[in-house]
């Protein structure tokens, strides 16, 4: 008998995230952190687009691109996801293959995630919470600007050290529903 789910593109992009945040926290095979990560993106993004969303450096960044940079830009963007899926033009080429950019592809993915579902698993709360206090200037509204870098202050996190985010994921499963 053959073993089988049924899985919605939603539920796939989620799974393909959280798994992807837990290898990041866990200081885990960057390449696959990054396949992983696109592929939720690409679900998500497309997802997105459905319901007249976008995804922040796909579509809202590209939109800022002087047009004769466009192609470098997507080029840029896609290079990595693109070198780890195919290998038909060019099997024998090496990739300088620039992991932080890994890191704003999650925080873009949990955004359209957050976006799509209303929901914030502790996972992707857990990453964002990573991602602000290494980032704590990425959110335009200074309000929340401060409240991260207070956070940060008291309680003495360095983004440095992702396991030690992971101490708090218990606490995170204990909060569900009081956000």
């Amino acid at each position: 008998m053959a073993k089988f789910i049924h899985i919605s593109k939603i539920d796939a992009a989620k799974r393909q995230l959280e798994i992807a945040i837990g290898l990041f926290l866990n200081n885990s095979d960057p390449v696959s952190i990054h396949t992983l990560a696109l592929s939720a993106h690409t679900l998500l993004r497309d997802l997105s687009k459905q319901q007249g969303l976008k995804s922040l450096i796909k579509d809202e960044m590209y939109e800022d691109v002087r047009e004769e940079q466009k192609k470098r830009f997507i080029k840029m963007i896609s290079e990595a996801t693109n070198f780890f899926k195919h290998a038909d033009n060019d099997p024998e080429k090496l990739l300088k293959f620039y992991i932080d950019q890994t890191e704003f592809f999650l925080w873009d993915t949990c955004r359209m995630y957050y976006i799509i579902t209303k929901e914030s698993p502790p996972l992707i709360r857990l990453f964002n919470m990573w991602f602000l206090v290494k980032y704590p200037k990425t959110l335009l509204d200074e309000k929340n600007q401060k409240l991260i870098i207070n956070f940060s202050k008291d309680i003495p996190l360095n983004w440095k050290n992702r396991a030690q985010f992971l101490e708090w994921l218990p606490f995170l499963y204990s909060n569900i529903g009081r956000e």
